[in-house]
């Protein structure tokens, strides 16, 4: 692995400065110095634009996330919605119930009179069966009693001339 500009950087300050250094030297090191820069920069940039993705992609998920917290607001209420809208349903369900109920009752009730009311009606032919079979016996009685009269009155009609 080749050493970075750092560490040839201190590599170099440890070396003692008694030796003199040969220019073909320096110009080696300042060499290798020049791309471990090119190098070191070009991470730098590469780590610049990573942090910039990264910042990008966060405020793009932010903004999914923001918009992912709309919509289930929007989803609560809606839910909130249907869950009134049921509880008025079941009260006018339990309304309903009572109606039919009193409704039931209304109904057995006037079951109950139409039963008495046949019942009445039954009793209330039979008399007027009998009732017509006295009229009919009255009629004839009235019949023979007119005859009888009209006899009479021949007879008394005849005893006057």
């Amino acid at each position: 692995m080749p050493e970075s500009f750092w560490e040839q950087g201190v590599a170099v300050e440890a070396e003692p400065e008694a030796a003199p250094k040969e220019p073909h030297t320096e110009l080696g090191s300042l060499a290798v110095s020049a791309d471990d820069f090119s190098a070191l920069e070009e991470r730098v940039m590469r780590a610049v634009e990573m942090v910039r993705r990264e910042r990008g992609e966060r405020t793009r998920a932010e903004a999914r996330a923001a918009q992912a917290e709309e919509r289930i607001a929007a989803a609560e209420a809606r839910v909130g919605q249907i869950e009134e809208r049921v509880r008025v349903a079941e009260e006018r369900a339990g309304r309903n119930d009572e109606f039919v109920k009193q409704a039931e009752g209304r109904i057995k009730g006037a079951e109950e009179r139409a039963t008495l009311a046949e019942a009445q009606l039954h009793e209330q032919i039979s008399l007027i069966e009998q009732m017509q079979t006295e009229l009919k016996a009255h009629k004839s009685e009235r019949d023979q009693v007119r005859q009888r009269v009209e006899r009479l009155l021949k007879q008394l009609d005849g005893l006057e001339l």
